[in-house]
């Protein structure tokens, strides 16, 4: 790592140690300590803290680095491989703003900051790790794949003259991941609709999954928009609400109808293993400091205008900003899980490894290869669909 490499990054991680990443014009307002240790003595050499206090005390994270020169040389890999991706993906030139005319400080934070944004609990507690995985994603050479086109005959009912139309692209970096699924419904004429994008990495030999985000217009009255939405709903056919302790009926029939061909797409490519990733702490953390920043506000208000009488009013209002934030989260959270629940009760196949808090703070599941089984159902049937339908000569070179 040069010397001017490793001055941004140590900047960046005292900045990160106090809220406050400025880069141009984005702030990241994200916080965590870090300590460095001397690999013999095990003794701390260099710590980034800060006394700033954030409210929700589960939010403090405290990245350990026990090997200071393998850490460094991750960075510097990881900083590379970003470089390396976004010039080979040039169209994120007008989509993504890390390109600073030329500024090489505020470009290699920005990369930086969003890093640290995607981590788990589980990757503070392996900093290298996840380091690591980071660079496959973005190394990844079996992506982008190109528009595919499936009719969705026999599939859909009324369905005969529209076309199902996938692709997986790169995508901006401030989200969560690199790549990102995407997959839309077409007719003959033009009209169009948007199935919830996927984004996911591949690392280990294993996929996983981060968000299901639905981009679709609902404010949309034309009848293809009605015929399509009107038969996504067929998923919801004979579901019993009482398969999981959950309510599996509860998510949205089109992520379920993604979710089933994006699997099918990573079963051609040889992907047997998932892990989902619920919860980035850091980005919750965003979101309860700009809370702070109205509360703060709000006390300026009360404190110029000589109401105190008003302060207990305050104080309710700060209890509910925090309370509806963690209910929020936590309806995001179980949500985005149910959608696996649901997928496992249509596709028999599939195992359901382990909860998060069980092994970790992710959520494991499993897809074998090679199964007798075929599910009769129109997930199933969107399952095998992508799943048949891409070049089989394609190898994972992990598992091979």
């Amino acid at each position: 790592m040069s010397e001017e490499r490793r001055k941004i990054l140590y900047e960046t991680l005292e900045e990160i140690a106090n809220y406050h990443v400025s880069v141009q014009d984005w702030v990241f307002k994200i916080g965590f300590q870090t300590n460095l240790y001397d690999q013999k003595s095990g003794k701390i050499i260099k710590n980034f803290a800060s006394d700033k206090a954030v409210r929700n005390a589960s939010q403090k994270l405290v990245l350990e680095i026990k090997n200071v020169p393998l850490f460094e040389d991750k960075i510097n890999t990881y900083l590379d491989a970003m470089r390396e991706f976004l010039n080979k993906n040039p169209f994120l030139y007008d989509e993504d703003n890390i390109y600073y005319d030329g500024d090489v400080i505020a470009q290699e934070k920005y990369f930086l900051a969003t890093l640290w944004s995607n981590a788990s609990f589980q990757d503070f507690k392996d900093p290298l790790l996840f380091i690591d995985k980071r660079i496959q994603y973005l190394k990844d050479d079996s992506f982008p794949i190109p528009k595919l086109h499936l009719p969705m005959k026999d599939s859909f009912k009324n369905f005969d003259d529209i076309s199902l139309v996938y692709e997986v692209k790169a995508q901006h970096t401030n989200l969560e991941t690199p790549y990102v699924f995407k997959s839309q419904l077409e007719d003959q004429e033009g009209n169009s609709y948007l199935l919830p994008i996927i984004s996911f990495g591949i690392a280990q030999g294993k996929c996983f999954i981060y968000s299901i985000r639905d981009i679709e217009n609902h404010d949309r009255t034309d009848s293809f928009y009605k015929k399509v939405k009107r038969s996504l709903y067929q998923v919801n056919k004979d579901v019993s609400s009482d398969y999981f302790s959950e309510r599996i009926v509860d998510v949205s029939p089109s992520s379920i109808c993604s979710l089933a061909l994006f699997l099918g797409l990573m079963h051609q490519r040889g992907i047997t293993d998932y892990e989902v990733i619920p919860y980035l702490p850091l980005r919750y953390q965003a979101k309860m400091l700009l809370i702070e920043e109205k509360i703060k506000k709000l006390q300026q208000k009360s404190s110029q205008n000589h109401q105190s009488e008003n302060d207990i009013d305050i104080e309710q209002q700060i209890d509910f900003f925090y309370q509806n934030q963690d209910r929020l989260q936590e309806n995001i959270t179980n949500k985005f899980l149910r959608n696996f629940q649901r997928i496992a009760y249509h596709l028999q196949n599939v195992e359901l490894v382990s909860y998060p808090s069980e092994m970790d703070d992710a959520l494991h599941f499993k897809i074998p290869l090679f199964s007798t089984v075929l599910d009769d159902n129109l997930v199933g049937k969107l399952y095998h669909k992508t799943s048949s339908s891409i070049d089989t000569s394609y190898q994972n070179p992990k598992l091979h």
